[in-house]
């Protein structure tokens, strides 16, 4: 009965947004280029339940760079995955993905890089990532946000927030990856509701990951004088390392969405589409701790782990 009653409140959200007008459609595929969920295929039985995340996906001249720390964090992050973890496929939550009425998820096969990046990395879109196929992760993920409220949309490639991580991490291409768009609405109930209806997932494994950053602002993060860090900054990551770290289940959800109290909240994210996928994340996943470390590493990557 719960399952049905998160549906149903899910439902209820996305038609309430709708009917306020307050958010513009934004247009992702024709009709000729999407197309309504199959009925589902099971799920598979696995021994052990998958974990969520929340990762930095870095900008979009990640891969003029590849002696960075974020690079190098990548390359160890996705064999930790594989062998700690074994999953069959990883269903990323786009910080630079949004669509309405409907959320949409990438159906690809070998989806290409799309134009997201500028000018400067233009032989990125040459390149396909060569992903395990993917029927089954999207059909079940339709299956679950409500097939009547999800999209497949077989021709879009991967943004940089899903290109920049996957093609490090899992470069072998054995295992599924598949992208899953956040309502335009940026609405934070409705994407708590949504990490609430896609946990049956990770019992599939299925690992979910929300692709945005801990701050995504302009702002100096230290304080040019002192060289400590701004204020802004501290008081915005001690809340939100509180609000993740010391709740969990419904509790954690109802802290996330104080950031709107938060007078920081607003330099730390100007706009609230990389925090979004943090939402999903935190609601899909169980208890918290911070994302695994490169113990070779001199700098710690700022993200959580949920399992």
């Amino acid at each position: 009965m719960a399952r049905f009653e998160r549906l149903f409140a899910f439902v209820l959200a996305l038609n309430l947004i709708a009917i306020r007008g307050e958010h513009e459609p934004l247009a992702v595929a024709d009709e000729t280029d999407a197309f309504q969920c199959a009925e589902p295929v099971v799920g598979l039985a696995v021994a052990r339940k998958m974990p969520t995340m929340f990762i930095p996906h870095g900008g979009c001249g990640f891969y003029n760079n590849r002696n960075s720390s974020l690079f190098h964090y990548f390359e160890f992050l996705g064999p930790w995955i594989m062998e700690t973890y074994k999953p069959v496929g990883v269903l990323f939550v786009s910080g630079h993905w949004e669509t309405s009425p409907n959320l949409t998820v990438s159906k690809s096969f070998s989806p290409v890089s799309i134009y997201d990046q500028r000018n400067k990395t233009k032989w990125l879109y040459n390149m396909s990532f060569p992903s395990e196929e993917t029927t089954l992760l999207m059909e079940r993920t339709c299956e679950l946000v409500g097939r009547d409220r999800c999209t497949i949309d077989e021709r879009r490639g991967f943004d940089h927030a899903v290109w920049n991580p996957i093609s490090v991490m899992f470069r072998g291409g054995d295992v599924a990856v598949a992208q899953l768009s956040m309502h335009t609405s940026l609405d934070f109930e409705l994407h708590l509701e949504l990490g609430r209806l896609l946990r049956p997932l990770l019992s599939e494994g299925f690992m979910i990951i929300g692709s945005g950053a801990v701050t995504h602002s302009k702002e100096r993060h230290r304080d040019k004088a002192s060289d400590s860090p701004a204020a802004w900054f501290t008081e915005f990551t001690g809340w939100l390392d509180e609000a993740v770290m010391n709740n969990d289940g419904d509790s954690r959800g109802q802290a996330l969405k104080a950031f709107h109290s938060l007078p920081s909240a607003s330099i730390a994210h100007p706009r609230e589409d990389h925090f979004v996928p943090l939402l999903v994340a935190a609601a899909a996943g169980g208890k918290a701790s911070r994302l695994p470390q490169d113990p070779s590493a001199s700098r710690r990557t700022e993200g959580f782990l949920f399992e």
